[in-house]
């Protein structure tokens, strides 16, 4: 296969010439093929070629202009290439949703990145408009990624469509956000989403739940469906309550009469007792009683927020030690059991210092009969 994206305009037309002298030969050599199919076969080898544009160059200025003005960190000139007169049309989403544009400013430009190997795509042509892909490889330090920017040109004027970064600030989990020396109120940018220049960001954020400390930074391109976020984490102090809010939740799920005792994060199915007995159901025990022994240690880092409706923030939670609690009952038959907790539960913190903990799905453990 041709790598035309590499190739000069005489030297893609010397390797179509090439091509078409190759498929001659091998139709020569061999007589007794169809002329449908030599026909066919030469035509392919044409094709494949010439579905490629030659004429790149100034599309690839282009886009060079654009990352070229945003590394100068001239936010303003970076917009006017890439609107080519027309304000606001790079943007465009034909949406209600469209991104917040408050971001799209010198103080939100990023630093020390860079660029290279602009490279050209394909075409494809809509109406009277004329769709050039145009590829650049954007890095910082050792951090990679490959832009795409869709470069349009009608009636001898060219713009770029949707050459920013879309970021849910909503799943840094903290407000406001300060995006390299620019601060953002999430709660004033609608549903979180807003346009970010290409290039590395540096974030810092605080909330009463979370953290982001700015030592790491991201690297945004366009058309990443899932733009990288730098891990929040969770306050020592919050990480403390949180453990200790677990413990009381505990001590009254333990206080439940139910083997399974509802909205708690243990329980045990009567079936999978360990125990001598033959139980099939709740309603065979009777004076059931439950005893935390062991509380289990949790550890807490951030998890995004998109599964959720709401927007408090939200911890996951894993047990990096087992609980231990013991269960009994007196009737069909006199019995007590210990039960290993491990869970993997998701913390909401609707306001700070309260707690509300989902264990899904409920994990049930095998209890082993002790008497």
């Amino acid at each position: 296969m041709i790598d035309v994206r590499k190739m000069t305009y005489t030297g893609l037309l010397s390797s179509v010439h090439q091509r078409i002298l190759a498929t001659a030969r091998w139709c020569r050599a061999r007589p007794w093929r169809s002329a449908a199919i030599v026909v066919s076969g030469c035509a392919i080898a044409v094709a494949t070629v010439v579905m490629t544009p030659n004429n790149s160059t100034k599309e690839m200025a282009l886009v060079d202009d654009y990352l070229s003005a945003l590394r100068h960190k001239d936010a303003q000139k970076a917009i006017d290439i890439a609107d080519a007169g027309h304000s606001g049309r790079s943007y465009d989403m034909d949406s209600s949703n469209t991104p917040s544009d408050a971001l799209l400013t010198d103080e939100a430009v990023g630093t020390d990145w860079d660029y290279h190997t602009v490279e050209i795509g394909s075409q494809t042509k809509m109406d009277d408009v004329l769709t050039t892909t145009v590829y650049a490889t954007l890095t910082h330090g050792k951090q990679e990624a490959l832009s795409r920017f869709d470069v349009m040109e009608q009636r001898e004027e060219m713009w770029l469509s949707r050459p920013y970064a879309v970021v849910n600030l909503h799943d840094l989990q903290a407000d406001p956000v300060t995006i390299d020396d620019a601060t953002e109120t999430v709660t004033d940018s609608g549903d979180g989403l807003v346009f970010a220049f290409p290039g590395a960001h540096q974030i810092l954020a605080d909330s009463t739940v979370h953290t982001i400390d700015g030592s790491a930074d991201v690297l945004w391109v366009p058309g990443d469906s899932n733009p990288p976020l730098p891990m929040a984490t969770v306050r020592d102090e919050v990480a403390t309550s949180a453990q200790e809010a677990f413990e009381a939740r505990l001590d009254e799920c333990a206080e439940s009469t139910q083997l399974s005792p509802k909205a708690c994060p243990f329980g045990v199915l009567p079936h999978r007792l360990n125990t001598a007995a033959d139980f099939d159901a709740d309603e065979d025990f009777g004076k059931v009683s439950w005893e935390v022994d062991t509380y289990p240690r949790l550890e807490f880092r951030s998890t995004g927020v998109r599964d959720f409706e709401d927007r408090a923030p939200h911890m996951k939670a894993t047990v990096v030690e087992y609980g231990y609690l013991t269960v009994s009952a007196s009737t069909p038959e006199p019995f007590e059991a210990e039960c290993a907790f491990t869970a993997d539960l998701i913390v909401r913190v609707p306001e700070p210092d309260e707690f509300q903990f989902f264990a899904d799905p409920l994990e049930y453990n095998d209890c082993v009969d002790y008497r």
